[in-house]
């Protein structure tokens, strides 16, 4: 392949941005105008425990709401259009082991990052729910407003992602020789008292149930990295 001029690579770079943006406000404004309404009533009837009212106190809540509602799932179901646009643009400079660990890798990511949004819409989050619910005096009411669920599931859906993204981390770890899997399963003590101690830090309540439940899921993912390794930069 004949190399660029500056110039071309810049009109390259202005053609992938345009077609990212692209991508993401029609997604955007397929999301915003089929959805958003819907994934926030999804979201609180899967979630919170039958009967449960749900508010806005104010006359823009819902607003600001639905926005973001709309901008995250937006911007989750652009970023394969965004990713090929990235690897599109890169893929004249890269070496052939290198276009094969992106094939590798990034999809596999977004795999695993989809799992981790699965497994706290599906367990997690009713789970968290039902649970902080039940803490409410008989006296109380249970009124939740809408922005503070739809902060709440965010929360706990960004930490769930991000946990999955465990066998991604510890396999480039592995790969770039930072560490060895001996020396690894050799700290497992260690390194699932670390994972107890932010589980209670980043777990929907400070009960020991839902910190025992997110330890055992960054047990397993650890686990599964160790046994993947580093084949999954090779």
């Amino acid at each position: 392949m004949e190399e660029q001029s500056l110039e071309e690579h810049l009109g390259e770079l202005r053609r992938r941005v345009l077609v990212s943006l692209a991508g993401t406000l029609g997604t955007a404004a397929v999301v915003g105008a089929l959805l958003g309404g819907r994934i926030i009533g999804i979201l609180t009837s899967a979630v919170l425990p039958p009967g449960t009212a749900v508010i806005a106190r104010t006359p823009t809540e819902y607003i600001y709401a639905w926005f973001l509602v709309v901008v995250l799932v937006s911007l989750y179901l652009a970023t394969p259009i965004v990713l090929h646009q990235v690897f599109r643009f890169m893929e004249p400079g890269l070496y052939p082991h290198e276009r094969r660990l992106f094939l590798r890798v990034v999809p596999l990511s977004y795999l695993l990052f989809s799992a981790g949004m699965l497994v706290a819409v599906t367990l997690l989050l009713p789970a968290a729910a039902r649970f902080l619910v039940s803490y409410t005096e008989p006296w109380a009411e249970p009124m939740l407003s809408v922005s503070s669920v739809v902060y709440f599931a965010t929360f706990i859906v960004a930490v769930t992602s991000l946990v999955f993204q465990t066998p991604v981390v510890v396999g480039f770890l592995l790969a770039s020789g930072l560490v060895s899997p001996s020396k690894l399963r050799a700290m497992r003590r260690y390194i699932y008292t670390i994972f107890f101690i932010l589980a209670l830090l980043t777990a929907p309540s400070p009960a020991l149930v839902p910190a025992l439940l997110v330890t055992l899921m960054l047990v397993v993912m650890y686990e599964a990295s160790l046994l993947l390794g580093s084949k999954l930069f090779r």
